[in-house]
């Protein structure tokens, strides 16, 4: 489309059109992340955190004086290494104004997240992850919506519990993300991410 007919559209169309690419996205994202399951039996988990995205030194931040809300679904490929498929939203002070969807990798550095269904895993270990996000910014502002992309590397120093036990608390993850849209990188901060397991637990069967 012509860049001076696409400016031209109503902001009433323009948002219309986002809101659907938003949802293909989401969709596509969910079909594409159903299919992993897990062949090792840590089967599946839903995680809640609030994190923080910390501004750099030039004071860029993908989303600036907010509080966020994420959550997640983590998976197994395999022992060590899980998936996960995340959304993280604005609660203020505009609820849903700013929204992320991210994927990512992740592997279990201290021990295997998963041994056997009658054998217990390790109580304490730590990750490594790196993976993607995309942004949509302006979603509940007049202007319309806009877009970024991410890549980010991520370490989680703590992790205790594990999902044969039913739960587990991932403890001060922190990362840097670089922002292709600005070429900008900057720091951000998860205090802790509690992991809940889908299915019941190995230790009570």
């Amino acid at each position: 489309m012509d860049k001076t007919i696409r400016e031209n559209r109503p902001a009433a169309m323009r948002r219309s059109t986002n809101r659907r690419s938003l949802s293909t996205i989401a969709i596509v994202a969910i079909v594409l992340f159903t299919p992993i399951v897990d062949a090792h039996g840590q089967k599946s988990s839903f995680s809640f955190s609030a994190p923080f995205l910390i501004g750099n030194g030039s004071g860029y931040s993908p989303v600036a004086k907010s509080t966020l809300i994420r959550q997640s679904f983590t998976t197994g490929f395999s022992p060590r290494i899980e998936a996960e498929l995340g959304m993280v939203f604005t609660i203020t002070p505009q609820p849903m104004n700013e929204l992320f969807f991210d994927a990512s990798v992740s592997y279990a550095i201290l021990s295997p997240h998963f041994l056997s269904a009658i054998k217990p895993t390790a109580f304490v270990n730590m990750l490594i992850g790196a993976g993607f996000a995309t942004g949509f910014h302006g979603l509940r502002t007049s202007a319309g919506m806009t877009a970024s992309y991410h890549a980010y590397i991520k370490f989680t120093p703590l992790v205790v519990g594990s999902l044969f036990y039913g739960k587990r608390n991932r403890i001060g993850t922190t990362g840097v993300q670089y922002d292709f849209t600005t070429g900008q990188i900057s720091p951000f901060l998860d205090l802790i991410s509690i992991d809940i397991s889908l299915v019941s637990p190995y230790k009570v069967r």
